[in-house]
């Protein structure tokens, strides 16, 4: 009955569809904790109440006059939005047609974009992101952005690195050409090179007459205000690219539970060291895929959302990173809808600072008591040392992002997002052949997912790899668990059963109402 209730209670008429089930999901899951608590009836209605009541305040912000604050962007002295509207996951599709055009795009979808360019601007999220390899979003950004005034938001597109400067030029005449930019008073706040995954990318970028050669002469000619990069590389490398002193702005990974594929690199285990390096030059720093890449936050596990509360993990993971004393200055969403957008407003509000303080001191300290009870006092300092990326060992094995996924599964419970991640390394298994060199074979792995899945029959390989390193025997068996858990689809998909423990890595709930446009198919 209570269900019941809080299913009537989420008709409420100022919010959308989308936003109805979203709340209702949380609700959901919220009933189903608190009926573990074994707390009354009657105490169970005023939580889910109250509940109720932040949520459609939280959904309905954007009515009351709310603004996204602002930041000083480093050194472009752009005042960036801490909040970005990313382009990934709005668009039609990854795989357009030759010579598409707006006339050819999903009208349904189209309409979506403009709704989510909209809702953002009401919420003063006025940088937009996009990137030439991002399918049609920049092709959709172009007539849409043109319905507001040019100074009146911050607009990014990213190009990759291309050996020959030529073929990159074209590339970034496509850009502004198909964001509507090619005449003469259209520019880009920001370019960034995409991708300066491998140092040959850096090198094609830096050389005398390469990439950052070819965007001066667009900046000179006002078609480009500040350049920047993206990178999905060790981290090592991030470093060495930011001190080249090329770049106004730096797109990476860094989130609580880690730096994505840079995870387990550099002396510090991920992307502290080059943030730490960005701060040194006044450079900008855009975080990557906070939501997605830093945990599948939109579908936490159970695990995760219990040690979170009383925030969601998406807010608690972006407070955190505002919260950091080093430049972090905008984290852009992968909206695939408006009400994605107001997912991440929650405790924006200046009035709470106080209280945000000292929620967030009390989460961390729980999930990192969580890690210390599971593997002890020194793991979390220690985990990644002594342990090899992709590209540094004859195996192409990320054996620091492997044992980094497996410990976030046993600590977190982040199953799911684990299980997200081991099919692109399951695919370069298929272009590695062990009778090539190894310099050879690293030239196959994929840059944005460098590695290869385990091989079982490659044990003692593994073994040889971490040869008098102190966790030798824990790495090996966790990579051995990992990949038993997540092969092949993992273990459901199998019919295998899950190990014991397992009952909160599921999902407490998910936050989108249906699938984004570009997974779909089309």
């Amino acid at each position: 009955s209570l269900m019941g209730a809080s299913n009537s209670l989420v008709s409420d008429e100022k919010l959308t569809a989308d936003q109805q089930l979203k709340i209702f999901r949380q609700l959901k899951n919220e009933y189903s904790t608190l009926l573990g608590s074994r707390i009354s009836p009657d105490d169970v209605q005023q939580q889910l109440l109250k509940r109720y009541n932040d949520l459609t305040s939280l959904y309905t912000l954007h009515s009351t006059g709310f603004r996204c604050p602002t930041t000083r962007f480093g050194r472009t002295e752009l005042k960036m939005p801490i909040l970005t509207c990313g382009g990934m996951r709005m668009q039609e599709t990854w795989n357009p047609k030759t010579d598409m055009t707006i006339e050819m795009i999903n009208k349904d979808c189209q309409e979506n974009f403009k709704n989510i360019v909209r809702r953002s601007m009401e919420l003063g999220i006025n940088h937009f992101e996009t990137a030439r390899g991002y399918g049609t979003s920049e092709l959709q950004y172009g007539p849409i952005l043109r319905e507001y005034p040019r100074s009146d938001y911050i607009l990014q597109t990213k190009v990759p690195p291309r050996e020959d400067p030529a073929e990159f030029r074209q590339l970034v005449d496509k850009s502004l050409q198909t964001l509507l930019l090619d005449g003469e008073d259209g520019y880009v706040d920001l370019l960034s090179v995409h991708g300066i995954n491998r140092p040959e990318h850096l090198e094609w970028v830096t050389r005398p007459g390469g990439c950052r050669d070819v965007l001066r002469e667009y900046q000179s000619r006002g078609k480009v205000r500040f350049v920047g990069f993206s990178t999905h590389g060790m981290t090592p490398l991030i470093v060495q690219t930011i001190e080249t002193g090329l770049f106004d702005y730096v797109n990476l990974h860094y989130h609580f539970i880690g730096s994505y594929t840079a995870s387990g690199t550099g002396p510090l285990g991920g992307n502290l060291q080059a943030l730490q390096a960005a701060q040194k030059l006044d450079m900008g720093v855009f975080i990557i895929s906070p939501t997605d890449k830093g945990g599948a936050l939109y579908q936490p596990p159970v695990a995760l959302c219990k040690l979170c509360e009383p925030l969601t993990p998406i807010t608690f993971n972006n407070l955190w990173l505002w919260s950091r004393p080093l430049p972090i200055h905008t984290l852009v969403i992968g909206a695939a809808r408006p009400a994605d957008l107001d997912d991440h407003l929650q405790w924006m509000q200046e009035d709470r600072a106080g209280e945000r303080k000292q929620l967030l001191a009390a989460i961390e300290d729980r999930l990192w008591q969580r890690v210390a009870q599971l593997f002890g006092p020194d793991f979390k300092d220690t985990w990644f040392e002594g342990l090899p990326d992709a590209y540094s060992n004859s195996e192409g094995l990320p054996v620091g992002y492997l044992f980094w996924l497996w410990w976030l599964v046993k600590a977190w419970g982040l199953y799911d997002y684990a299980l997200q991640r081991y099919p692109y390394l399951e695919a370069g298994v298929k272009s590695w052949d062990d009778s090539r060199p190894a310099v050879e074979n690293a030239q196959t792995l994929n840059s944005w997912t460098p590695g290869i899945a385990y091989r079982p029959h490659r044990e003692t390989q593994l073994r040889e790899l971490l040869v008098g390193h102190p966790r030798q025997e824990q790495v090996v068996e966790a990579i051995q668990q990992l990949h038993e858990w997540l092969r092949d689809g993992g273990c459901v998909k199998r019919g295998a059963p899950l190990p014991a423990g397992s009952e909160d890595w599921v999902k407490a709930y998910d936050l989108q109402p249906d699938k984004p446009f570009p997974e779909r198919g089309n």
